[in-house]
């Protein structure tokens, strides 16, 4: 039928009369109608109205406002509309019956755009689901403080981290700023207080960290960290109307950062951080009363030395826990040398704290047996106390250091409190041993104390030792000073510090040890060289020509060896032009004894050399493998690679070994580590081998380097599959083997960036195809990424633009395929038209979390359109749909959350839906996945298996699994179909209809499949060989008509 109606009316507007007959078409249309849509009136004349209406607003539209016009009422609606050139455009349509013809009812519909409003309100709806999303998948949780009545949002964020399932209401609410606080611990709450008041005074932006209270009201408290970034907003005129910002739980970082903090070995503060650790404790609450103990294991290195350092590493270790039992529970601790440890007692008087230290020298003391020999330990203990023997730790550490060398002197293993003497304690012993050693003048004792107090507050260990020497060279009038240090098992020697105003080392700073003359007279230790002895000596003509300098007739030189860390020895020169010069017996005493404490600076900047080369060994290198870490790799690789010749090639690999939770779960983390460092030397003893770095866990990445890219592959396989057949031979059933990246490097542009995640993209790609295996890097799978970046880049304006369309594939009985059911499935369709297929977009949605958000819309429209198929008397039939493990990663309350509120939203019966769940998911959350599967049956749904047979899962899950079905895999009939094939296939469906299941079999494609599955006992199935997934109109025009 074709009317020309319209264009008599002369409407002023797009009008169209619309007629229902097999399906909803046009007969007639006006200009207006034409130019809003771009279509021709020929071609609307042809194609059915649902062709360009949005599903979910053609579903609305025709079967809800046409029906309800139909009985005389005037409906409105806003319509969807895809205009001819694939844009979407929005329009306010009002449809009324027009007149009843040949028993048919036509109706006209007029059309008013609004596509600008429809946009902004679509833009600001967007926006806010981009938030909830991103809220979701990252953690964060907004903050929003209202000014206007000083109260704080509770958001539902922040009520998941709660777990407040049972009292989630879907909604934020704001509960009083004052209220708030009590979220807040007690020692952050001045802290939050002041920044918010300062925030509501004036712009700012800022960040704060504080411990928040997520315990559900009524239970104990448990505070974690959360970081939050805000700023405040002003209004038009000037004034404060909110701080907003968003918030981040660093419980987790802050627990790494604070082990970073912590000694190895005792758990401990480490020497720096104690320090830190203490001053704060009493700056924040001066107060207080504390007492310092300062504890050290007396006898310690014979424990070394008889038994090793293994050995007393376990010692050290002991005597913490010791510690840590004897001493409250809230004492701060540190170890601040090798076996001397730090404590502060909090609100504790020095009584209390003599009762604790006598207890501890009671715990501590041991005797160690080994060897034929016996070597006892104790512990020395001093004390100080806050306010009497200092105010700071560096004070009141120097009072309990004191009284501690004071045990020591009576006999050790016991404690004493600090009395006023135990300041001075340093330099009247090194006086009072100077005293003993030598007889120094008044002047000699004196520059020993500067020389001393100069070592004890030594910020600096280089500048400090310099200016000793500069000290030394003034007072008693040398015209150069030199210190060399000898390198061990060499015959050389290095100038390492220098005093002169004449003599500059730029160039040369290694001189031999042979250049040095014997003999000469010695003064006290003091080896005296002059004259004819110095002139001849090679090592001070080197020193005068590097400087161009004439050597002089008069030199006059002091030589002194000293000795400091392990059997490491040098020399000091005291040089004088002078020719009166003269080496008094007290001057060379007062030399040799200013020696030990060079001697004693030279040690110290050894050990903070040591520590520092450790420091930046550990950050350098993996502890466990040896291997680097990913930084310093990337610059090591990229030396290599620019340094080699050109008939080098490179190769980077990603790597990790399959199943290696299996190992550390059935054999421990100690077989586990085993492995790890198996694998790291195997990997380093290959001459292909350049470098490598463990990322984390067992994941690596190692760079290679061969002749030919060819015979690099066959080694590198090789070595996969030597390490494969020994680690599966030592631990059966494991399943362990090597799954790997592999990208030929770009020697034109090594970019380390670039290399790294090619080797990724290869390695995500042998995830893909099979376990065991390794792939290349080709440039099709940066295509690949590049447009997974760009479908994960879209998906959120897609989703709310409706651009995902709901599908059905029917289910059937096998033989006479008769329909009972139906799958849901999701097709995204572009407004240009263009469709993305699910393989393109499914697996980035699963990887990043989105997946979840695209599995409610579409069980969403599930529910919408059996509540209208309900309505409309339509056959019921049995419908699944699909969710990802995704949702089960937060022990799956959020997920039966949701699942409650839309169950309650659509008035359904859940006998007819089936909730679909992968076989995989039931490896990594197996207790949640059960729990949750439970609650849904309990709420009436049916629940299948989806992929059975594709995962891991034993035969013995198919019994304990709630679950009503098990949908078996394609992957079992995509094989040559022959009697053993028969045999497990039936052995299969018996097993499963014991377990009380149904069995449906996913992806039957040809009839040949269909018979063998039904001689197999299977009888019902889903497939191409029935029908492809169809748009829910047209499954509805099939399968849900009178017809």
């Amino acid at each position: 039928m074709e009317l020309n109606v319209l264009e008599k009316m002369c409407l002023p507007i797009a009008s169209a009369i619309i007629l229902r007959d097999q399906f909803w078409k046009y007969v007639d249309v006006n200009e207006q109608f034409v130019s809003l849509l771009g279509y021709t009136r020929e071609e609307f004349l042809k194609m059915p109205v649902d062709d360009i209406i949005y599903d979910r607003n053609n579903r609305e539209f025709l079967n809800g406002d046409m029906e309800q016009a139909m009985q005389g009422k005037i409906m409105e609606s806003d319509i969807r509309c895809r205009h001819r050139n694939g844009t979407e455009c929005w329009v306010h349509g009002c449809v009324r019956v027009f007149e009843q013809r040949d028993d048919q009812t036509l109706f006209i519909a007029t059309y008013i755009p609004i596509t600008k409003q429809k946009e902004a309100e679509a833009a600001a709806i967007l926006l806010q689901h981009k938030y909830d999303l991103i809220s979701q998948t990252t953690g964060e949780i907004p903050f929003d403080l209202d000014l206007s009545n000083w109260t704080v949002l509770v958001s539902n964020g922040f009520n998941s981290v709660r777990d407040e399932a049972h009292q989630f209401t879907g909604e934020d609410y704001y509960i009083p700023f004052e209220e708030s606080l009590s979220m807040v611990h007690p020692m952050d709450r001045d802290e939050y207080r002041r920044l918010m008041k300062e925030a509501a005074s004036k712009v700012v932006t800022g960040m704060l960290e504080s411990r928040i209270n997520i315990a559900l009201p009524g239970e104990k408290a448990n505070f974690q960290w959360f970081r939050m970034y805000y700023r405040s907003i002003c209004n038009e005129d000037g004034k404060m109307v909110r701080v907003i910002g968003r918030s981040y739980n660093v419980d987790e970082d802050k627990l790494n950062r604070e082990a970073a903090r912590r000694d190895y070995l005792t758990n401990f503060f480490t020497k720096g951080e104690i320090i830190k650790a203490i001053n704060h404790q009493i700056e924040s609450n001066p107060e207080m009363s504390y007492v310092m103990m300062v504890i050290d294991i007396d006898n310690f290195k014979s424990i070394n030395d008889t038994f090793g350092h293994t050995f007393g590493d376990s010692v050290i270790s002991d005597n913490a826990n010791t510690i840590r039992s004897v001493l409250p529970s809230n004492a701060l601790l540190g170890r601040v040398g090798g076996d001397e440890f730090v404590a502060l007692l909090l609100d504790c008087t020095i009584e209390r704290a003599g009762a604790r230290a006598q207890e501890l020298c009671a715990a501590i003391a041991k005797d160690y047996t080994g060897a034929g020999v016996v070597r006892h330990i104790s512990a020395s203990i001093g004390l100080a106390e806050y306010g009497r023997h200092g105010d700071n730790y560096e004070e009141m550490f120097e009072m309990a250091d004191g009284a501690m060398y004071r045990v020591k002197q009576k006999g050790k293993s016991n404690y004493q409190v600090a009395n006023k003497r135990d300041h001075k304690k340093l330099e009247m012993r090194v006086k009072e041993t100077a005293d003993s050693r030598v007889n120094l003048d008044k002047e000699g004792q004196q520059f020993m104390i500067f020389a001393v107090n100069l070592m004890i507050h030594a910020r600096n260990i280089d500048g400090s030792l310099n200016m000793l020497l500069k000290r030394i060279t003034s007072q008693f009038n040398f015209d150069h000073i030199l210190l060399f240090e000898n390198v061990m098992n060499q015959n050389y020697m290095i100038l390492s510090n220098y005093q002169s105003e004449q003599l500059t080392f730029h160039e040369k700073s290694t001189f031999k040890k042979d250049s040095l003359i014997q003999g000469g007279e010695r003064v006290n230790d003091l080896q005296i060289i002059a004259g004819d002895e110095a002139q001849n000596c090679i090592l001070f003509q080197e020193l005068y020509e590097e400087n161009d300098l004439e050597m002089p007739k008069n030199l006059s030189i002091g030589v002194a060896k000293y000795e400091h860390i392990g059997d490491r020895d040098g020399f000091v020169f005291f040089m004088s032009e002078n020719e009166n010069f003269e080496w008094t017996e007290s001057l060379c005493s007062l030399l040799v004894e200013l020696m030990r404490i060079i001697s004693i600076f030279v040690s110290l900047r050894f050990r903070v050399d040591e520590s520092k080369a450790e420091i930046r060994h550990i950050q350098r290198r993996d502890q466990l493998t040896g291997l680097y870490n990913f930084e310093p790799f990337k610059v090591k690789a990229v030396a290599h690679i620019e340094s080699a010749t050109e008939n080098n090639v490179f190769a980077l690999e990603y790597l990790d070994i399959n199943n290696f939770g299996y190992i550390n779960e059935n054999y421990g983390y100690k077989v586990g580590d085993t492995v790890l460092k198996g694998l790291a030397e195997d990997l380093k003893n290959q001459p292909y081998f350049v470098s490598g770095c463990r990322i984390y866990s067992d994941f690596f990445l190692i760079l290679y380097v061969g002749e030919t890219v060819e015979s690099l592959l066959a080694d590198i396989r090789a070595q996969h599959r030597r390490f494969t057949n020994m680690h599966n031979f030592q631990y059966p059933s494991s399943g362990m083997g090597i799954s790997s990246g592999i990208y030929v490097v770009d020697r034109e542009s090594p970019d380390m960036e670039v290399a790294f995640e090619n080797a990724i993209l290869a390695w995500k790609q042998s995830k893909k195809e099979r376990k065991n295996e390794m792939h290349i890097f080709t440039s099709d799978l940066r295509k690949a990424r590049n447009r997974e970046q760009q479908i994960l880049g879209e998906f959120y304006e897609a989703l709310y633009r409706d651009d995902f369309q709901p599908y059905l594939q029917p289910k059937f009985e096998l033989g006479t395929r008769k329909v009972y059911g139906a799958e849901i499935l999701a097709r995204w369709r572009k407004p240009t038209g263009e469709i993305i297929p699910p393989g393109e977009f499914i697996e980035p949605l699963e990887r990043i979390g989105y997946i979840t958000e695209l599995d409610f819309y579409m069980f969403e429209e599930l529910l919408r359109n059996l509540t209208r198929w309900s309505k409309q008397g339509k056959p019921a039939l049995i419908y699944s749909t699909n969710f990802s493990g995704r949702h089960f990663e937060n022990g799956g309350k959020d997920f039966m959350n949701r699942i409650r509120t839309l169950l309650a939203k659509y008035p359904v019966n859940p006998n007819y839906i089936e909730l679909e769940i992968t076989e995989g998911v039931l490896i990594k959350e197996k207790a949640v996945v059960f729990e949750c599967m439970q609650s849904l049956r309990e709420l009436g749904f049916r629940v299948s298996i989806d992929d059975f047979g594709s995962g891991y899962s034993s035969l013995s899950t198919l019994f304990e699994i709630p679950a009503d079905v098990v949908k078996m895999d394609k992957s079992f009939i995509d094989v040559e179909l022959n009697d053993h094939r028969k045999d497990l296939l039936s052995e299969f469906c018996r097993l499963i209809n014991v377990a009380g299941k149904e069995s449906v079999f996913e992806g039957i494609e040809e009839d040949e499949q269909e018979a063998f599955l039904m001689d197999c006992g299977y009888n019902r199935g889903q497939g191409f060989v029935l029908s492809k997934p169809v748009p829910i109109m047209e499954f509805e025009k099939l399968y849900l008509s009178e017809s």
